[in-house]
């Protein structure tokens, strides 16, 4: 039940109200002196946040100068090649895939390991077993990081029966497909200063050379958000005379040379 009084000092309106319940809603409005107060508390501390972010972060920001841009024509266009294949379940972060003889594709997956994906008994690449070809650590070898616990295998290429491997924490390294066993060729500390995430490599049409990127000088794959963010410009290019053993260096302050 609505009470009379009440509906008459609605009616009335907040001018005829009487005394005690005026005050009553002066104490419940909210004073418009506290909103610029609010907003100059909220303001400052957004501010000391980046101020105080800004001189811990690990990040210093390179700036880009003299980008060009380079279209996407040749063996290089747009396709959709990789829409249709066979799904591989159960390895985590399939990295470079290179195929050698028989059928046979090789992979370096995120725990480290490198396996071999088998074509299927009636022929079918990608679809048959699939076989550990390294363990994913290499007992005693030269490391640009020991955050992961194991390698982290990247580039691959397959010459005969050997597989090249660019590793992010062991540096280059090859595999004997028949033996499995692994030699070391060009671990991180080899030049200065070191190599923190090797990534890529490519072989000279003769097959005597081996040509790989590092993409920086100052972090590794676990601080790859780093390198991205900070615009890295520490990236170098090598070359490596599998004959000779000699390493070159042939480019150097690239950005973020992935690949």
């Amino acid at each position: 039940m609505v009470n009379t009084s009440e509906l008459r000092h609605r009616k009335l309106g907040k001018k005829n109200l009487p005394p005690h319940v005026k005050t009553q809603v002066k104490k419940e409005k909210p004073s418009k002196s506290c909103f610029p107060l609010m907003l100059f508390a909220v303001i400052t501390s957004v501010a000391a946040i980046m101020v105080i972010g800004y001189l811990i972060s690990p990040i210093k920001a390179e700036v880009f100068k003299d980008v060009q841009h380079v279209p996407l024509t040749g063996v290089f266009s747009v396709n959709e090649k990789l829409s249709k294949g066979v799904r591989i379940t159960g390895l985590p972060g399939p990295e470079s895939v290179v195929e050698g003889s028989g059928g046979k594709l090789y992979t370096g997956l995120a725990d480290g390991r490198i396996v071999c994906i088998h074509p299927s008994s009636d022929g079918e690449i990608g679809a048959g077993k699939v076989e550990n070809i390294t363990t994913g650590s290499i007992q005693g070898a030269a490391m640009s990081s020991d955050a992961l616990g194991h390698g982290r295998p990247l580039g691959l290429r397959v010459i005969a029966n050997t597989l090249y491997v660019m590793d992010s924490i062991y540096g280059l390294y090859t595999v004997d497909l028949i033996t499995k066993s692994t030699n070391l060729l060009i671990a991180p500390d080899a030049v200065t200063p070191v190599m923190k995430f090797p990534n890529d490599l490519t072989f000279s049409a003769d097959g005597q050379t081996v040509y790989f990127t590092v993409v920086s000088s100052l972090d590794g794959i676990t601080d790859v958000a780093h390198t991205i963010f900070r615009g890295d410009c520490t990236s170098r290019v090598f070359k490596y005379d599998l004959s000779t053993r000699k390493l070159t260096l042939v480019l150097e302050n690239l950005c973020t040379a992935n690949g």
